[in-house]
């Protein structure tokens, strides 16, 4: 799943847990930044019962995170603002 988002071209795209059967959301995010193309990835910690579902919350946790300013991150940090968004199967 691809959307350009605020001059950003964001990837969504899940990967399948084989046990129990969940996915999980990952997130690729490109830009341009000073003359240089820049990419962040994301590997959000929570689970969905299907692909769709960790798509969608990929590009929901993609647009926060350009709205929030970009703000450094690690995978924990990642963790935290995946808190910020409804409750979904974790």
């Amino acid at each position: 799943m691809t959307e350009n988002y605020e001059e950003h071209n964001i990837q969504a795209s899940a990967w399948r847990l084989p046990d129990p059967s969940s996915w999980k959301p990952r997130v690729l995010i490109g830009w341009s930044e000073d003359g240089r193309e820049m990419m962040k990835s994301f590997t959000i910690q929570r689970t969905f019962a299907t692909e769709k579902e960790a798509q969608v919350d990929g590009l929901l946790f993609a647009k926060t995170w350009i709205d929030d300013g970009k703000p450094p991150s690690s995978d924990d940090e990642a963790v935290i603002a995946a808190s910020r968004f409804p409750d979904q199967k974790r």
